[in-house]
């Protein structure tokens, strides 16, 4: 009541609603997820979704929250053959990375397997997908920890070349 000196409650008159708003972060954990070199990693995600369609979301999918899963996963499997452990590990700087971009992209370019997207399939959109954590499994965790660790020493090591030599050029010209 806008002419009201003070809030108070009023009870709707017409029990019908029209409209739901829910939107809820899920975590998803994929477990041994293989890269292209063969390492191993559990993933850790944190999905929030949202309702867009509430009757397709609740009544005309079995698991809508399940459907979801299944799609992460898939495009997180994806991801990670097309990945080496060292260049995944080298795009994990913050909560978004490349990986999430590509869950993102469920709300409107679905697997290739699927023509519908999320919204169409189970009424629900992803809002924000992050990505919390990882860890390195199996039998090639310790090899592909060894190997990232040569790179970045590689790299540093590089580097630290070229300084020498535009340090040395630089002496010569004096």
């Amino acid at each position: 009541d806008k002419a009201a000196t003070k809030n108070s409650i009023v009870p709707k008159e017409d029990l019908v609603t029209h409209s739901v708003l829910f939107r809820a972060p899920y975590a998803i954990e994929i477990m041994d997820a293989e890269t292209s070199d063969g390492a191993k990693m559990n993933l850790k995600l944190l999905v929030t979704v949202q309702a867009e369609n509430v009757e397709r979301m609740l009544f005309k999918t079995p698991d809508w929250l399940a459907n979801l899963t299944a799609r992460v996963t898939d495009v997180t499997a994806k991801y990670m053959r097309s990945q080496t452990s060292v260049d995944f590990r080298n795009d994990n700087v913050g909560k978004t990375n490349e990986l999430s971009l590509k869950i993102m992209e469920l709300n409107t370019n679905p697997p290739s397997t699927d023509p519908q997207s999320l919204r169409s399939l189970v009424g629900v959109s992803i809002v924000s997908a992050d990505f919390l954590d990882y860890d390195m499994t199996g039998g090639l965790a310790e090899a592909a920890e060894k190997t990232a660790k040569a790179q970045l020493e590689g790299e540093a090591d590089i580097k630290a070349a070229e300084l020498a030599a535009t340090v040395l050029a630089k002496s010569t010209d004096a």
